[in-house]
């Protein structure tokens, strides 16, 4: 059985980055001290809003969503008492966010977002989006990732298939035999098809970024051989090449989520050359996939084939079109913005659940388009 062997060899972080910035803040704090009234201040940039598509190294031929160049750089600045009740409040979450941080670092342990410790302070923070985009502003200001921080997703993601991971306590975790996804994995029909071997995962939706990051290394060995997070991994390859291949809905979230796997998301344009997947591929589903199977049936119009587009549906395809340089005109994904287009003219989309009632079910369906390849 073709398997990927990857052994971990990574060793801890090198935290000097964050350790810097905590020293320049602290001093910036014992200055104020000294000062007859104190005005603690804390600067953060702000992560772009402007996007491009880029390659991430010049003799990479790859592309991702990067920053737009030549777009200033925005900090702001939140300080204490602040001008307003809600600069206060904001300083007050980032200051205690930050003494969260600066903890994990200095005892050497993990905290995630969602953590008992920053969620016993929910009534400061709000909201879970007020955390998460604290955190992420405080890694972009270092210029590090949360994992440098100290701070971790619990990643919800879901792997299964014919790889192996070796850890560096020797354990081996076989993903050939965990059974993950009720209708594909327990299929032994699909998973030993002509189709080949293979490897499924799920983000369980909108990916995070653990999910992103283990989609990415997959990428990088199967490509490369190597890794250019994880150095001096060892590596066991397939013996040919693995292709990388897009199971989503036909809709504007199902684009969005096989964008945000191959390109990036705007959130974390930033750091897109080490989330990507450049290699992936649409398998499906799209619009014409399942009139396809439609007729093939001779289902004349059904309505299991015919979901109507809601008005999120219609505002976010029209969002996805004027602002993400992915789907533009001039983009490298022409198809994926027809496909958006015909959605919006036709006033329909396709989830994939309507390929369960196709000709030996949608693992017949996804031999078949394969086989097509």
């Amino acid at each position: 059985m073709d398997t990927f062997c990857l052994e971990s060899a990574m060793t801890a972080s090198e935290n000097s980055p964050v350790l810097q910035f905590f020293e320049n803040l602290q001093l910036s704090f014992l200055d104020e001290f000294d000062k007859g009234v104190a005005q603690l201040s804390v600067t953060l940039k702000k992560r772009p809003s402007h996007f491009q598509i880029a390659t991430p190294h010049e003799s990479s031929e790859d592309r991702i969503l990067a920053m737009e160049p030549g777009v200033p750089e925005r900090k702001m600045t939140y300080s204490w008492p602040g001008k307003t009740p809600q600069e206060a409040w904001k300083f007050s979450c980032i200051l205690r966010i930050l003494s969260l941080i600066f903890e994990a670092v200095q005892n050497n342990m993990l905290i995630t977002k969602r953590c008992r410790t920053l969620q016993g302070a929910v009534q400061l923070f709000g909201t879970q989006s007020v955390v998460n985009t604290i955190v992420d502003d405080i890694a972009y200001t270092v210029g590090v990732d949360r994992a440098a921080l100290h701070v971790i997703s619990v990643g919800k993601g879901l792997a299964a298939g014919a790889f192996r991971i070796m850890t560096k306590a020797k354990n081996c975790l076989d993903m050939s035999v965990e059974a993950v996804f009720r209708r594909l994995v327990h299929n032994k029909y699909h998973l030993n098809s002509a189709a080949g071997k293979g490897i499924l995962i799920t983000g369980k939706g909108y990916p995070d970024i653990c999910t992103r990051e283990f989609v990415h290394l997959i990428s990088d060995i199967a490509t490369k051989n190597s890794s250019s997070i994880l150095r001096g991994l060892k590596i066991t390859p397939p013996t040919a090449t693995p292709r990388f291949l897009a199971l989503v809905d036909g809709d504007c979230d199902g684009v969005a989520i096989m964008s945000t796997y191959k390109y990036g998301s705007m959130a974390h344009a930033h750091a897109s050359a080490h989330l990507n997947a450049p290699r992936l591929e649409w398998l499906g589903t799209r619009i014409k996939d399942v009139v396809i199977e439609q007729n093939r049936n001779g289902n004349d119009g059904e309505d299991w084939a015919m979901i109507s587009l809601s008005h999120r549906d219609v505002k976010k395809v029209r969002s996805m079109l004027a602002k993400n340089p992915v789907f533009s005109e001039d983009g490298p994904e022409l198809e994926w913005r027809a496909e958006l287009q015909t959605m919006m003219m036709l006033n329909m989309k396709a989830e994939t659940e309507v390929l369960y009632g196709t000709g030996g079910g949608l693992e017949g369906w996804i031999d078949r388009k394969m086989k097509d390849l």
